[in-house]
This record gives structure tokens, C-alpha cells and sequence, in this order.
């Protein structure tokens, strides 16, 4: 090959049952081109860059994607000698299946019946298990947290917070046998009286996928419809309202609006967990390109709904 400069343009169909780009602290799943220059009596020449493959995950066929999660638990606070009152938590959430730059919507209501302050946490998980012959690994990652510091003795508060689903891989990782991942909510009410060691606590799958909900299925915020179990501790306890209370139904017909629909194409955003090194034992000192890496996932814009607290005596 004389000097000069060539071109060669080339194509590659990718097999539709690929699993999606992938970096974790123990493994990967990652996808490159590699183009070598043969050099006689020289070093050949390598130039890399690596690219995001992402399998489709479609929510609307996800059985109970479109569902919301929800649960029930109070406990009591202290111990038999020093028995302090009783605290609960109940709970709802708009869907169970999200696309990244959606909201994760949770509804709930704390009641403080003890005579110490309450706390609450909601967190957004991702436990990844690595499998290789008969052993296997774990690696867990908080994506979002969000909480409340106190509620008052005596008092109950009603919480609602939005939890925007950042760009992140699609749940599973389907395709690949050697990895998986699994998104999970976590809602905790705990209490800071004497002696109190047990927390109201729930923990459920969510559903990361690529293609949304379809417009046509409606939130399922109606907490008519959700039972009372299960329960963390004992049975719950009936009280007689009190003056000012407040049931999370209240909050949801006094703040709930349309959901507004994802609409257009998504756009590709980079991975919330970073860039990492794609430098490998067969890479040498004459691979040239960018050898640093962000996958990029599937992320939907839209317009965010006011959400809100109130708390009552």
C-alpha cells in the first residue's frame, strides 16, 4: 500500500439477543471496535473506541409494570418494660415500571403515635450479582435516596416526594447469563425511643426499562384498593380521627394531575455512574483512541408535577 490516506467503510449487523452495555465493579459487558494498521518491521498501530448497545425493554410487557407498589406496617416503639406507643407507615407509589427521566412518585403517611421522634427513608437500590461456575458476588448501589429527619411526637405527616429516574441499564440485563441486576425500593419508618431496635420496613422490585407505559394506562394512586398488609409487628390498631387529619387520599385529589405522557423519541444520555477505563492486557503503548468510556442510555423528558408534605397533630 503505497502513501496516502484511505478510507474503508465497513458494517456490522449486531445480533438482535445481545445483552445491553454494562460497567460494574467487578465485570462488564462491553462492546468495541478495534482497527490495526499491519506495519512490516515496525509496531502495528491500533486505534480503539467503544460504543452502548441497549436491548429494549418494554414496560407495557412487564406483568405489573403498570401497577403500583404498596404496604402497610406499624410497630410498637420501646420494649415490654419500657413500652413507648406505636408508630406506623403506609405507602404508595404511582407505577412500578419507569423509564430513566421519569418520576418515581411515593405517597405516604407516617403516624406518630410514641412519645419519642420518628424518622423515615425511601431508597432507590441496585443489587448486582455476578455468577461464574458456582460461586458468585454481589455489588449493591443506592441510586437515589430521600428522607425525613423527624416527626414530632403525637403527630402524623403526610410525605410525598418524586424520585427522577436517572440513566441507568434496563433491569436484568437479559442475554447475559453471567450477570444480572435488580432494582429494588426500599421504604423504612423507624423510631428514636428507648429501647426501640425494630423499623417499619418494606423492600419490592421495580422495573427499569427502555420503551414507556403507554399513555393509555393510568396511575394506579387509588389506596382504596390497597390492603393493609403486610404488617411489620401486631395488628394495626383503629383510632378515632383526630381534628385536622389528613389520609394520603386527601393529599392525592387535592394535588394529583394528569400524568403528562412521554412524547418523541428519548434522547441518550451517559451513564449516573461515570466513565471508566477501557484499557486492557491487549492494548500496548501504540493503541491510540479514546480509551475511556460512558455508556449511554435511553432517557425521556417531560414535565414535572408539583409534589409536597403536610403534617398534622
Amino acid at each position: 500500500m503505497p502513501p496516502g490516506t484511505y478510507e474503508f467503510p465497513f458494517a456490522f449487523d449486531l445480533p438482535l439477543d445481545l445483552p445491553p452495555s454494562f460497567e460494574g465493579d467487578y465485570g462488564y459487558i462491553r462492546y468495541w471496535a478495534k482497527a490495526t494498521i499491519d506495519r512490516p518491521w515496525m509496531f502495528d498501530q491500533h486505534t480503539k473506541q467503544a460504543f452502548t448497545v441497549i436491548t429494549n425493554l418494554d414496560l407495557n410487557k412487564e406483568p405489573g409494570a403498570a401497577e403500583s407498589l404498596h404496604y402497610h406496617g406499624e410497630i410498637a416503639a420501646g420494649c415490654c418494660c419500657v413500652p413507648s406507643g406505636r408508630f406506623s407507615g403506609r405507602f404508595c407509589t404511582n407505577y412500578r415500571g419507569f423509564v430513566p427521566g421519569t418520576e418515581l412518585i411515593i405517597y405516604s403517611e407516617i403516624e406518630n403515635d410514641t412519645n419519642s421522634s420518628c424518622w423515615a427513608e425511601v431508597k432507590l437500590k441496585l443489587n448486582i450479582t455476578y455468577v461464574a461456575g458456582r460461586k458468585y458476588k454481589q455489588e449493591k448501589k443506592v441510586i437515589k435516596r430521600a428522607q425525613v429527619d423527624e416527626v414530632e411526637r403525637g403527630k402524623n405527616f403526610t410525605w410525598t416526594e418524586s424520585l427522577e429516574i436517572p440513566p441507568l441499564p434496563p433491569s436484568k440485563l437479559r442475554g447475559c447469563k453471567l450477570i444480572t441486576t435488580q432494582y429494588l425500593l426500599q421504604f423504612l419508618v423507624g423510631s428514636r425511643a428507648d429501647c426501640s431496635c425494630d423499623d417499619v420496613e418494606f423492600e419490592d422490585e421495580v422495573i427499569i426499562g427502555t420503551i414507556p407505559l403507554a399513555p393509555a394506562l393510568p396511575p394506579s394512586l387509588d389506596l382504596t384498593t390497597c390492603p393493609d398488609y403486610p404488617i411489620a409487628v401486631g395488628k394495626r390498631k383503629k383510632r378515632a380521627p383526630k381534628e385536622g387529619d389528613k389520609s394520603i387520599l386527601d393529599v392525592l385529589e387535592g394535588r394529583r394531575t394528569v400524568d403528562t405522557p412521554v412524547t418523541g423519541p428519548p434522547s441518550y444520555e451517559e451513564s449516573m455512574f461515570g466513565e471508566v477505563s477501557i484499557r486492557d492486557k491487549d492494548d500496548s503503548d501504540t493503541t491510540e483512541g479514546t480509551l475511556t468510556f460512558t455508556p449511554r442510555y435511553s432517557f425521556y423528558k417531560r414535565s414535572r408535577n408539583k409534589v409536597g408534605d403536610s403534617e398534622t397533630g
